[in-house]
């Protein structure tokens, strides 16, 4: 036996036969030919390469080495020999492939240049994988023809002419191997088919299908004939008696077989003959009849119409059978002895159809089945050692089993009688000692590799010892590498011993009695066992253990496991009746403790897994299992657990099993098990029992506590449920007991615990009967809970009762007030029809007064009553506590100054400044540059406080704390603290059961100096520096001799720090490695968690809010996140107090939630992109909220047609309905009824006279009259009346294709026309017109053109004066003006700023763009200089009035270079004449569209950026 060549030597002979034969290709003369088979259509001449053939010829010889060595493999005489050929023959496999990967890669050079040089690299990638697949399938073809065919209609093997045919030859094939169908074909075969054939898809290529199954059954039926599809019909296949045609009319396409003549099963036709013990037989195990056609139809059904009646087994199997059982078939042979054999394996395709009278058919499944029998595993022992010769017999060990394997499409591949690829077949075969009790089959299929294993368990009995070992037998590997470089070429296989993965022992000697078990799993590199044993029924020692030397992902890592226990039979005597039943450990290094896993196993009951387990040896895979869940593998982490069962009682009546887990560092647990049986352990009446485990969580800052009842019973009466604890301290307090669960209604806090069940009494629970008593009780900070349930469903004959009570309750202590929701229902029924019912649903309020609302109703069969009702009784008393004076309280705690903390100041910054070691005086020392922390913990600070615990505020409903002013010190900051709200706030329920228990509120304050504080206690202290110069280079002898001197040296503090960063100190290995112990991250990498915030934020798009009306300075620190969601719901509340339309827009979310990052107050944020850039456009706020931009001038300077409407609920910009014209340079006015005019401007090719009107919505556009003069550049001012005044601008005048105009006209939006008005005194364009406070009409500057081409900028001023309709001369500006802005202020004055350079009276021309400014008085017709705006002037700009007063400038650009447009923004503040520079935008620009938003953010979009205008927004937080 040990002579018989392995399954590996048999395939390295079969492969090494087949690389040789290309020994002969690989020439020069043949390349050619073979690369034409290959694929190439023109395969290249590469003879004349003399590195190329050399190439070529070491790739031969590696071929002619193959073949050499399979002949020293057939000529060895011995095992020996034949193995040492064998490990040859594998080698000079795996050099040649070596071969064929240089071959690949020169070949790539050497066509580098050659016309097609990109195809054939491409093909050089694929050279080495097609040279062995050709290789192969070229020896299957020659050797094993209908394997190949097998394999070609599996789709394993492909075989096609190459596009390209030579004249006058035969044809040319190309062989493909894929090698990853195989795999495939096991995991999922129809997806394979689909792939290839497109079995289940419209495109079934039936004719290849059936060529591929004509060549195989051509080797079996030589008459079997293929025809294509033609105008006759289908592709078909006539296999003599069974036609098989591709059904095209089927949906999707199909195949269809027919009898021609009857068959009556069962019966077995051979249908061919492969060998002396291998043929095809089709096997009937039915009746089918002449003519009848099977219908096969995707994925795998099959039916026969006309066949009612019929009902078999059809299958076509490859039989296998050895004619002599002495000599079966060899399955696999390992070496060494070990081999798998059978006496008969049958392989097929099956169907079993049954008839449906009814439907007048007969229905199947296609399936494939294998079975194995005879099967026998064999372990030769021939040269084992003494002990093992010695029990086993002299033959070996031998397992003789029969397997089968089947393919469904529900279930894929399955073992027969299992459901999946791994079972375990029970034998019982004796051996002398020896009794081999399974055998274990598994196979894994994976993407590119076949996995199988056939094992035996095996037990050894030898005096009072017995031994058992598990799996130990012969494993398999065969995986697909695609860089030809395994042990096969284009497989790596391995077939070898299967070590056993476990060994039992066990021993029945008389006093001592017990067992064990020790397992290995290789794959987890991972030991385990189990011990038990009992001496004399007085001591009982277990012992569990778990060993892996791998972490869980895969890296190397030693851990342990330990659980040690001994119980003391009857125990040990403490006193008072209590007696000590064992005592236990658990030991663990490199473990730490899953606490979540913990609380699940107190739910599932595997926390006896660890309080002293029972029957350890029996349950140690359960009890395995158990323990590595709760006690995972963790570096640097041990585990210490004392155990001790405490007993009380004799017999015991009450024990507890106690566990300590200390986690070093980490956690400490506690667990265990309760159980009490009453009054006696045999015959109780009163049987409890408890799971339990907490946890001090250090890390976490809480301790919590969770327990569940477990078989426990009153008599007969079942008891369930579980309760909680939870205490958490620190940044996230809270409180919770709950016991049976919560409020239906509640949210509970992330707890460290499932929510435990209610706790229940079964009072009756049989035969579809119930009554059920359950309840539940809860504390948390906000709430008490209390609820209980009572079920019935009783059932007599064809009657039955169903019904149920049950109540909810929430108390509040002040005032005392409760609500009851309270629900019953009851209901008969009769033949299981509702024959009468009383439902009731309501709430009962009290006490004071009392009041009971919901719904009632009576059912009778089908008919129901039903009523509302709303009862109030009893008086209504004052149920509230006196108020309390919250200011003293709160004062007092200010003035404890315990709760003050004084801090040395923080950051990089060098302060130069120490605190030198004062007395312990008991007084606060603050660092002149550090901070005062003042804290308090009576209440919160800045949110509406309704209560203070169970009494009102009677002094207040919010209270701040700040700083006194002239104190020398001043707020950096409010310090925050956890406080239960529902202790100052009145909570609806539903507020009560959904809010946290504990939110972060404002509770002190963070305090510095404002001004350097004066202390005479301060000591200047000078830091001075040694200086040594060492240059012995340039030093003469006698002045290296000489003493050095010591000079002192001031350094200054950054070239300090570079000195220090550069010393040998800073640089050394060791500072290195503190530095990364004391951070290991690199800032960049590094995550910072802060406290979660809230945001008020629209219902519609979750993007932030603002507070209405609420500016009242430029820059002031407006809050936009608020530190809880009590203060966010009371900063909502008084948004919706100051402008009641947001009532119902608006709710609190976490800041994280919000759509875009929350806003920093005093800068800008971005706000879409608009869908076009434009710029020169006016921003209209329409009456929906939204802001409209209409026309503009585009992207190539040209007017546009496009509107665009901005959502500040959204801050997202959407495309309106485009004008009737396009036109920039026009005025865009919204007027009084909230519709949108515009008017004039330029068009595509001329001037406009015409305008058009929008609705509210800016919906729909409609043209109106027409001005009576076109014109661009213009002014339109609304005005007192609603009419709008048009001005000036550019036109057509005498002599001018397009000068300045003083033409005027005004639109009446009620008739829609324009009327005429007198013009103005002077011809402008470019200017800026104001209404002023008296109705009256202000024009300021603006150009006047010339003929050259130039303009020149005007001073002169006007007004029209509304009254006498007519345009009255005003006071000039002190410097003409055009490009600058003018603004009406709060007190009637106008402010002008900015404009372009202008030429001084002298002549000179200043280059730069104006910063000065000017205000009109209208009083007196004057203008007056204002203060200049800082960082220089500037044109293109805009101005806007704020509803603050203030005027804020944003933009523009500056001469005598246009810039790309400024992002500074100015603020103007008129009672002070000041300017002041606030954050800039985020894009420069200038000539852009600027508007105040409702909540009083500024918009700010659109304009010239750069080259081109922009299609970004943004928005100015105030």
């Amino acid at each position: 036996m040990a002579d018989q060549p392995t399954t590996l030597d048999a395939l390295a002979a079969e492969l090494s036969v087949a690389l040789a034969a290309m020994e002969g290709a690989l020439t020069p003369a043949n390349f050619a030919l073979l690369l034409t088979e290959l694929g190439v259509d023109k395969p290249p001449d590469l003879s004349a390469d003399a590195a190329f053939t050399r190439t070529l010829a070491a790739a031969s010889n590696a071929a002619a080495a193959i073949a050499a060595g399979v002949d020293e493999v057939t000529a060895a005489d011995d095992a020996v020999a034949r193995a040492d050929a064998a490990l040859r023959l594998l080698d000079g496999i795996r050099r040649f492939g070596s071969s064929l990967h240089a071959l690949a890669t020169d070949f790539q050079r050497a066509t580098a240049g050659l016309p097609g040089a990109d195809d054939l690299a491409r093909f050089a990638t694929t050279l080495v994988e097609r040279l062995m697949g050709d290789a192969v399938v070229g020896y299957l073809d020659l050797a094993h023809p209908f394997l190949r065919r097998v394999l070609s209609l599996l789709t394993v093997v492909e075989v096609k002419p190459v596009g390209f045919q030579p004249d006058d030859a035969p044809p040319v094939l190309r062989r493909v191997l894929h090698l990853d169908r195989i795999s495939r074909l096991a995991g999922d075969p129809l997806a394979v088919f689909r792939e290839v054939y497109g079995w289940g898809e419209a495109t079934f290529d039936g004719k290849l299908l059936l060529a591929n199954a004509r060549e195989v059954f051509d080797v079996l039926v030589p008459t079997a004939t293929a025809h294509e599809a033609d105008e006759e019909g289908p592709a078909d296949l006539d296999l003599f008696g069974l036609f098989v045609q591709v059904a095209t009319g089927a949906v999707p396409p199909g195949l269809d077989l027919g009898l021609a003549a009857g068959v009556t099963g069962p019966v077995d036709l051979i249908l061919g003959q492969l060998g002396d013990d291998l043929r095809v037989v089709l096997h009937v195990g039915g009746t089918l009849t002449e003519g009848q056609v099977l219908h096969l139809r995707p994925p795998t059904s099959l039916d026969l119409a006309g066949g009612a009646g019929v009902a078999g087994v059809v299958s076509l199997d490859i039989v296998g059978e050895s004619p002599d059982p002495a000599s079966p078939f060899v399955i696999f042979e390992a070496g060494e002895g070990i081999r798998l054999t059978a006496n008969r394996i049958v392989a097929g395709l099956t169907t079993e159809f049954v008839g449906d009278a009814g439907a007048g058919t007969v229905n199947g499944d296609v399936g494939f089945h294998a079975d194995v029998t005879g099967a026998e595993l064999v372990v030769d022992t021939t040269d084992a050692d003494g002990f093992i010769t010695s029990i086993l017999p002299a033959d070996g060990l031998r397992a003789g089993f029969d397997v089968g394997l089947t393919w469904s499409r529900e279930h894929g591949f399955t073992f027969r009688g299992s459901g999946a690829l791994e079972t375990t077949i029970a034998v019982s075969a004796q051996l002398g000692p020896v009794t081999v009790t399974g055998v274990h089959l598994t196979l894994l299929l994976r993407d590119t590799a076949v996995a199988a294993e056939v094992s035996a368990d095996i037990q050894v009995t030898l005096g009072p010892f017995t031994a058992a070992v598990s799996r130990l037998g012969l494993a398999a590997l065969f995986a697909n590498r695609p860089g030809q470089d395994g042990n096969l070429g284009p497989v790596d296989q391995s077939i070898g011993f299967r070590a056993p993965t476990g060994v039992a022992l066990a021993v029945s000697g008389g006093v001592v009695s017990g067992g064990g078990f020790l397992s290995f799993d290789p794959d987890r590199g991972e030991y385990s066992g189990s011990l038990e044993l009992e001496f004399a029924d007085f001591l009982a020692l277990k012992a569990i253990g778990l060993i892996t030397t791998r972490q869980p992902d895969g890296s190397p890592g030693f851990s342990l496991l330990m659980v040690l226990t001994a119980e003391f039979g009857s125990g040990i005597q403490l006193g008072y009746g209590f007696r000590l039943l064992a005592v236990g450990g658990l030991i663990g290094l490199n473990r730490g403790m899953n606490l979540a896993a913990l609380v699940e196993g107190v739910r599932t009951g595997a926390i006896e897994s660890v309080a002293f387990p029972k029957d350890v040896v029996a349950n140690a895979p359960r009890i395995l299992s158990d323990l590595a869940r709760f006690f995972p593998p963790e570096q640097g982490t041990f585990l210490i657990g004392p155990m001790a069962k405490i007993g009380w009682g004799t017999p015991t009546l009450v024990s507890i099993s106690l566990g300590v887990i200390i986690e070093i560092p980490g956690n400490i647990a506690v667990l265990g098990v309760l159980k009490a049986a009453l009054p006696t352990e045999d015959d109780p009446l009163l049987v409890v029992q408890a799971q339990f485990v907490g946890a001090l969580e250090l890390d976490k800052s809480r301790l919590w506590f969770f327990a569940k009842l477990f078989d426990s019973r009153i008599l007969t009466m079942t008891i369930d449920g579980g309760m909680g604890v939870l205490v958490a301290w620190g940044d996230n307090p809270d409180l919770v007991l709950t016991v049976g669960g919560f409020h239906p209604a509640y949210r509970p806090p992330p707890l460290p615990f499932p929510i435990p069940d209610r706790l229940s009494v079964d009072i009756l629970n049989r035969n579809n009967q119930l009554i059920r008593v359950s309840g539940y009780f809860a504390v948390t900070s906000n709430t008490v809970q209390f609820g209980a349930k009572a079920e019935l469903r009783l059932g007599f004959s064809a009657f039955r009762v169903e019904g149920h009570l049950g109540f909810d309750a929430l108390f509040q202590l002040s005032p005392f007030r409760f609500a009851i929701h309270i629900n019953a229902h009851v209901t008969l029924k009769a033949f299981g029809v509702g024959a009468f019912g009383i439902d009731l649903d309501f709430q009962l309020e009290g006490p004071a007064p009392w009041r009971a609302h919901g719904r009632g109703s009576i059912g009778f069969l089908f008919f129901s009553i039903s009523a509302n009702f709303d009862i109030t009784w009893g008086e209504d008393r004052d149920t509230t506590l006196p108020p309390v004076a919250v200011l003293p309280l709160l004062a007092n705690e200010i003035g404890k100054t315990e709760g003050w903390d004084t801090r040395l100041p923080s950051g990089d910054n060098r302060t130069l400044v120490n605190l030198r070691q004062l007395p312990e005086t008991g007084e606060i020392v603050l660092h002149p540059l550090g901070t005062l922390f003042i804290r308090q913990r009576a209440l919160p600070l800045g949110v509406r406080l309704d209560r203070v615990g169970g009494r009102k505020a009677g002094d207040g409903k919010r209270f701040t704390v700040n700083p006194v002013d002239n104190t020398g010190l001043k707020r950096v900051s409010f310090t925050g603290d956890r406080f239960a709200m529902g202790q100052f706030q009145t909570l609806s329920d539903a507020a009560a059961l959904s809010r946290p228990s504990y939110e972060t509120q404002d509770a002190g304050l963070e305090l510095t100096a404002d001004t350097a504080l004066a202390t005479a206690r301060v000591v200047r202290r000078s830091a001075r520096y040694e200086l040594h110069l060492i240059d012995r280079a340039a030093t003469p002898r006698a002045a290296r001799l000489a003493v050095p001197q010591k000079r002192f040296h001031s350094v200054s503090g950054p070239v300090f720090d570079e000195l220090t960063r550069g010393s040998s100190t800073s640089r050394a290995a060791l500072s290195a490695r503190q530095a990364a112990q004391k951070q290991p991250f690199a800032a960049q990498d590094t995550v910072r968690v802060t406290e979660q915030r809230f945001v008020v934020a629209y219902l519609k798009s979750n993007r932030q809010a603002f507070p209405p009306g609420s500016i009242a300075r430029p820059g002031r620190a407006t809050v936009t996140t608020f530190r809880s969601r009590a203060t966010a719901e009371d900063a909502l509340a008084d948004f919706v107090t100051a402008d009641r339309t947001l009532d119902g827009l608006l709710h609190v979310i976490p800041a994280a939630e919000t759509v875009g990052a929350p806003g920093v107050p005093g800068t800008w944020s971005a706000a879409g992109v608009l869908p076009a850039p434009v710029s020169t456009v006016d921003a209209v706020p329409l009456a929906t909220g939204h802001v409209l931009l209409a026309g503009g001038t585009g992207q190539d300077g040209e007017a546009v047609a496009t509107t665009t409407l901005f959502d500040p609920t959204a801050d997202s910009w959407a495309t309106g309905p485009a004008l009737g014209t396009a036109r920039r340079r026009h005025t865009t006015t919204r007027l009084d009824d909230g519709r949108v005019l515009v008017a004039g401007g330029r068009g595509t090719h001329a001037v406009l006279a015409t305008a058009e009107l929008a609705n509210q919505a800016a919906s729909a556009w409609t043209p109106v009259a027409a001005m009576g003069v076109a014109r661009h550049g213009h002014s339109a001012t609304k005005l007192g009346g609603g009419r709008v005044l048009v001005a000036g601008g550019s036109g057509v005048r005498a002599g001018q294709d397009d000068g300045a105009l003083t033409s005027c006209e005004a639109f009446d939006p009620g008739t829609g026309a324009w009327a005429p008005l007198p013009p103005m005194t002077d011809a402008r364009t470019d200017h800026q017109a104001v209404l002023l406070l008296n109705g009256n009409v202000l024009v300021t500057g603006g150009a006047l053109p010339g003929g050259n081409g130039r303009s020149g900028q005007l001073a002169y001023c006007e007004v029209f004066d509304r009254a006498k309709v007519d345009w009255v001369v005003t006071g000039s500006l002190a410097q003409a003006r055009t490009g600058h802005q003018a603004t009406l202020l709060p007190d009637g004055t106008v402010l002008v700023t900015g404009g372009d350079p202008v030429v001084a009276p002298g002549g000179t021309l200043d280059p730069h763009s104006l910063a000065t400014a000017e205000r009109y008085n209208p009083k007196d017709g004057t203008w007056s200089a204002a203060a200049p705006m800082p960082g220089g002037g500037r044109t293109g700009h805009r101005a806007l009035l704020l509803s603050s007063g203030f005027v804020l400038v944003t933009g523009g650009t500056g001469t005598p270079e246009r810039t790309a447009g400024y992002r500074s923004a100015l603020v103007y503040d008129p009672d002070h004449d000041t300017w002041t520079t606030v954050s800039g935008l985020l894009q420069g620009r200038s000539a852009h569209a600027v508007t105040e938003l409702p909540d009083n953010r500024v918009l700010v979009a659109a304009g010239v950026s750069g080259p081109g205008p922009a299609d970004t927004g943004e928005v100015l937080i105030p």
